[in-house]
Parts: C-alpha cells; structure tokens; sequence
C-alpha cells in the first residue's frame, strides 16, 4: 500500500509541469473547496425481458433461455472531505429463471442473488488536478475499447484522466463474487493476480497514441504425476500484454469527430502449465508450453454530410490461433464499446455468438443512425477461425467447432434505443449514464466449422427498460 502510494505521488508530481498551464484556474478554485462532507444516494432500476436460444445448436435437449428479471442497483457516494471518497454499489437480481449476464467475472447463468458490484476508498490529494486519485476496493477497470479491460475487480488503482493525458497502474485480483448464490469465479480469474498499466495523450489535435500493459500471473499448481488433482483449473500460467493504440476519440460515442479512427496491435508472451486428468481425477501428463502470439484491431467511422446523422463504418479483427501461437486475452474483458458511434455499447463479435478475441478473424460493417432522444445501429458481422488447429471460446453457444473449416459464421444485430432526457442525471461515477429503454436483436448463423447435426441459427433477444431515480 505505501509503495503504490508513493508511486502515485511520484507520477501526479512528474505530470504537474505537464497540466500546470491547462487546469491553472481549476486547481485554484479546488484549493478553495472546504472540508465538509456530503452524500449522494441513488437506485437504476432494470426491467428486462430475454430470449436466448439453443446454446447447445440443437445437440443436447434444453439450452433455450426465454425470461424476465429485475436488477435493482442502489449506489452511495459518500464525501468525508475534499480528499476522501467512498462509495457502494449493490445489486439485487430477480430473475424468474437462469439468465445469463454479460460482463460478470462469473461463469453460468445466473439466478436469484444479492451482491457488491462496487466498494471502494478513495483519495484524491496528491494534487489539486482534477481526475487524479488512488482507489482501493472493488471497482470498475475499463479501457475504451472493452478488449483488455473492462471488469469490476478488487484493485488498488491509481487514475489520472484529463482531457490531453491519460494514464492508469494498479494490481488487482478477483478473491470472491460477494453474492449470496453460489456462483463461483470464473476459472481463469481463481487465484489470477494482475498488475496493469496504461498511458495516452494527444500528439496533435484530434490524434492520440497510447500504450498499455498487463501482467498476469496464475498461483502454481501442486498437481504431481500421479497424484490426485481435485482443482478445476487446469492450466495456470504467467502473462504479459503489451499493446499499442492510435485513435482520434474513436469511442466517444455521439462526440467524436465526423471521421474517426481506431487501430491497435497487442503482443502477448506467456508460460503455460496444463495438468492432464484420468477419469479419477490422477495427474496423467504436465505440459509445459511457451506462447507468443499477436494481435490487431482497426475501425473506421464516417458521419455522412445529410441533414439526418448517419454514421457508416467498417471494424478488422485479428488474433493469432494454433499450439504456440494462440493469443488469449487478460480475462478482465467485456469486448464491449460504442464503436458505430451511440450512446449503446456492442458486442465486438456478435452479440448472440460473443465470442472472444482468440484464434479469431472478424470483419463488421455498420450503419448507425445517432440522434439526442433515440438511436439505432445495425451491424453485419463475418467471423473465422485464425486455425483450425485451435478452438474458439464464446459466451453464445457450448459447442465447438468440429470440422477443418476456417468459416464461424455471419450474423447481424441490430440496437434501437430511446433515452429519457428528463431522467435522474446519474452521478460523474456511474458506468451507465443513462435512462432508456432498449431493444436488442441479435442473429447468428453458424458456419461449416460446426458439425452437420447442428442448428444453423443462434438467436438473442434483450428488451431493457432502465430507470434512474
């Protein structure tokens, strides 16, 4: 804890000089803020209809999903001075059967619970510049394009966000899901410890670059050759991320530039251990692979010269596949972000397949239409294996790919939404800043990489009223 306060100390002191011209006047005008406390207490409210069908593509009986839920979300912000910050985020979820919930370092659907989505301490006095603290707690980490990060996760982070300079270090680590079920963290997060880093600014006006980083590193495994194994992890590991991104506010939503771009390459270099199981769950083989392996993403957007705001854009994914050369991501991702240019976030690769960035290649084409009540996006979506010597993970179906084709499938989404302009204003810290009510429709269909006896189709269907009061 001191190390990583003094590490923060060191860098907001480092960046002073930097921002000392631009924020002048704020940092003034915050010196004169006084040390009275004050609180903040609010509730988004979520009713929602769902229909999800078959995750098992017709090989298995059941794997449909047809039904409705509330997620009561209440949230306190507390002020204990100009400095010191507190706040909790709680969920009540009420479903009436399994759902499955996107963005939740759980794996499965979920049922009936009461959890801590969010609590943490802040504090803020390093400096006088605005968006710079230290937080500890369970919160939310998140990179713009959803691909690296974007999970609440137990964390020690320090932050500094202004409008020319951005930059994030902290280490975090999954220890439970704070729910009153019993859902389980998801295997790749168990006993998962990371640090992370990141920084960006402006080069020029309208263009930015930035870097970032992630450190990864698995608790080793006790399995011994013939010996009884009763973990459900079977392979742990050590992972560097190192990523490279240039853009002009390409995730801003409804403010980025008429034309914006996006481009971004990602390296990982990893040692895996995988411990190979008999039916008695004895250790029968360990397996010791290095991995290198790389990965890129590039978008276009255009916001055509018509009196009706249309947007038309293009998205390019790819990320290596095969035995020594499969690129994974950090487990901290949604591979959610507003890339047609709304106020909606998408699911990069298909939100009925939501499959991950792994031994994938995916091209997406779009039209959006933006407007300050309303929007509408749809999406084409072509998607491949990188090899076939490699499977592919996804949160939309069970199966795997059973042929040597390359060809996942083709599916379409479309999002509609209207935003209720006369709602709660939510407060500067919430993920969701808004009020609407949203329908999305979600189509998939599979490829010659599944086997003859399966479904052609995946369907998904959310219809979302959220509320703020």
């Amino acid at each position: 804890m001191k190390l990583k306060i003094a590490i923060a100390g060191l860098l907001s002191v480092a960046l002073n000089p930097l921002l000392a011209a631009e924020y002048g006047d704020q940092v003034s005008s915050q010196n004169a803020f006084t040390n009275q406390s004050s609180m903040e207490a609010g509730l988004r409210t979520a009713l929602a209809a769902t229909s999800e069908g078959d995750l098992d593509l017709g090989t298995q009986s059941g794997g449909e999903i047809q039904e409705l839920y509330a997620d009561i979300r209440p949230w306190l912000h507390y002020d204990f001075n100009a400095d010191w910050h507190g706040y909790l985020y709680a969920q009540l979820f009420l479903p009436t059967g399994d759902v499955l919930l996107d963005q939740e370092s759980t794996g499965g659907n979920s049922d009936v619970f009461f959890g801590a989505r969010e609590f943490w301490l802040e504090y803020s006095g390093f400096t006088a510049y605005p968006g710079e603290a230290l937080r500890v707690g369970k919160q939310r980490i998140k990179s713009n394009d959803g691909l690296w990060w974007d999970q609440d996760v137990e964390a020690i982070h320090w932050y500094f966000d202004t409008t020319t300079l951005q930059a994030n270090l902290g280490v975090a680590q999954a220890f439970d899901t704070y729910r009153t079920d019993d859902a389980e963290l998801r295997n790749d997060l168990k006993d998962r410890m990371f640090a992370f880093a990141s920084l960006s600014g402006n080069i020029a006006p309208e263009t930015r670059i930035g870097v970032q980083a992630t450190f990864a590193d698995d608790q080793s495994s006790d399995a011994q050759q013939g010996s009884f194994y009763s973990d459900d992890k079977l392979s742990t590991g050590r992972y560097v991320w190192l990523g490279l991104h240039l853009d002009n506010g390409f995730f801003d939503g409804v403010t980025s530039p008429d034309l914006a771009y996006w481009a971004s390459v990602s390296w990982l270099k990893a040692t895996q251990d995988s411990v190979t199981l008999n039916t008695q769950k004895i250790v029968t083989g360990i397996n010791t692979q290095d991995t290198s392996a790389l990965a890129g993403d590039a978008g276009i957007r255009w916001r055509l010269p018509v009196n009706t705001p249309i947007n038309a854009g293009i998205m390019i994914a790819a990320a290596q596949g095969g035995n020594e050369s499969l690129y994974t991501q950090t487990g901290l991702q949604s591979n959610r972000s507003r890339y047609t240019g709304t106020r909606a976030s998408f699911h990069r690769f298909s939100e009925a397949l939501r499959a991950d960035f792994s031994n994938l290649v995916s091209t997406s084409i779009f039209i959006s239409l933006p407007h300050e009540t309303w929007d509408a996006s749809l999406v084409a979506h072509k998607i491949e294996r990188y090899s076939t010597d490699s499977g592919i993970i996804t949160g939309g179906t069970s199966v795997s790919p059973a042929t040597n084709s390359k060809e996942i499938g083709q599916g379409l989404d479309l999002v509609l939404s209207y935003y209720n302009l006369d709602a709660v204003v939510p407060a500067r810290w919430a993920n969701d800043a808004d009020s609407y009510v949203r329908l999305r429709a979600s189509v998939f269909n599979t490829g010659d990489a599944y086997a003859a006896n399966a479904q052609d189709t995946l369907h998904r269907v959310v219809f979302e009223w959220i509320m703020r009061f």
